[in-house]
């Protein structure tokens, strides 16, 4: 039998990625353990989005947005039919187009996308479902895909 060879950029790429994996898992299990409804973590999210809202000191650490984010996303991911679900979504996916407002780093963007399509997948019928498609079809302009943009802004 041969052994299977990586290449060391590979062997890196597969190390963060199981690294990664093992924090989102361990992050929603750490936030199911420590709040004890959706309503408690959806709370606590919007709480920390309110204080980093008012401190603008933190807006220049990227980390600080990211922290904030990640809260939100565990909501919508620990609770995915939950009531706050489209919510944190949503401000998922604002506090991205936020970012990039910053940083005009094209991968905040792609977050941004990212969430407001898993918001019009998952939500249609929700109250930030129109916003959705308008903040991605702004995306799809600054990323120049006219076409998408056209249709997003048509939904």
């Amino acid at each position: 039998m041969s052994k299977i060879q990586f290449k060391p950029i590979i062997l890196k790429q597969i190390t963060a990625t199981l690294l990664f994996l093992c924090f989102i898992f361990c992050s929603i299990a750490s936030a199911k353990s420590k709040f004890k409804n959706e309503t408690e973590a959806y709370q606590s999210a919007k709480k920390s989005y309110q204080k980093f809202k008012e401190e603008n000191r933190y807006h220049k650490y990227r980390e600080r947005w990211i922290q904030t984010i990640n809260q939100f996303l565990l909501v919508a991911a620990h609770y995915p039919k939950g009531k706050y679900a489209a919510d944190s979504l949503y401000l998922a996916g604002t506090m991205y187009m936020d970012l990039y407002r910053l940083s005009f780093v094209t991968d905040d963007l792609q977050q941004a996308k990212l969430y407001f399509d898993d918001l019009i997948r998952r939500f249609p019928k929700s109250r930030y479902a129109d916003d959705g498609w308008f903040y991605k079809g702004q995306i799809q302009l600054k990323l120049r895909s006219h076409a998408q943009a056209e249709f997003a802004f048509q939904q």
